[in-house]
């Protein structure tokens, strides 16, 4: 704990440390770090170095500290497992060539409440919500689209791999009876239960982000108080 109070302590500017250093660490010495001290002295390291650096530090620590807080805000969100099904349209919804479009916004259109309620309750989802919520977070974890053209795929989206599974195969046979006349769909290929989220790569993913936005934020950041002090 102690080595990682000096490494955060570094993250001032050399300049800040040789007049401050030996001050700051001695009132640091007579405290036990704890990892909310550690944070703190990191913190205001960041700060102090983005305060008076140029335009490429003042990129590389906005960019450094952005992907930090986008990478942990990541890493907080639970693991989403998607279960995915292919439901074949019959020739006799898309006569004369006619693509399946149509058919997807008419099965979007039949996850209804009266459709989705008896399936939530069957597999226990989102209990604690009024209907009308329950209803449309049900919805967000569906999603339905054209695969190809005389086939559509079905997708549900849970925190656990085999739950996601089950509601989907569910939801594909309350599609297929409530699809609607003149449409008929049947079962292609039965969702599996999947073994990896589908958000595996939300912590690398949110850290390019926030990386890539705090370069360009840093970086104009930089540029206006270079000239500002050009002009002053």
């Amino acid at each position: 704990m102690r080595r990682l109070l000096v490494l955060a302590v570094r993250l001032y500017p050399a300049a800040w440390r040789r007049r401050y250093g030996t001050e700051f660490m001695a009132l640091l010495d007579e405290q036990q770090p704890r990892w909310g001290d550690i944070g703190d002295v990191a913190l205001g390291g960041f700060e102090m170095r983005f305060r008076y650096s140029g335009v490429v530090m003042s990129a590389a620590v906005l960019g450094v500290a952005s992907a930090a807080v986008a990478g942990a805000m990541a890493l907080r969100q639970p693991d989403r497992f998607e279960a995915r099904g292919v439901m074949m349209v019959s020739p006799a919804a898309t006569a004369d060539g006619a693509s399946a479009a149509p058919v997807a916004d008419a099965v979007l259109s039949a996850l209804n409440a009266e459709t989705l309620l008896p399936t939530a309750d069957r597999h226990g989802l989102y209990r604690q919500e009024a209907t009308d919520v329950r209803v449309e977070r049900f919805r967000r974890d569906i999603s339905v689209q054209l695969a190809q053209s005389n086939a559509l795929d079905v997708v549900y989206t849970a925190a656990d791999g085999r739950q996601a599974q089950q509601v989907a195969a569910d939801l594909m046979n309350q599609i297929a009876a409530a699809a609607g006349r003149g449409i008929r769909l049947r079962v292609l290929d039965l969702p599996q239960q999947p073994t990896e989220p589908a958000n595996r790569f939300r912590v690398v993913t949110a850290s390019l982000a926030g990386l890539g936005g705090g370069l360009i934020v840093g970086s104009a950041v930089g540029m206006l108080r270079r000239r500002r002090s050009s002009g002053s």
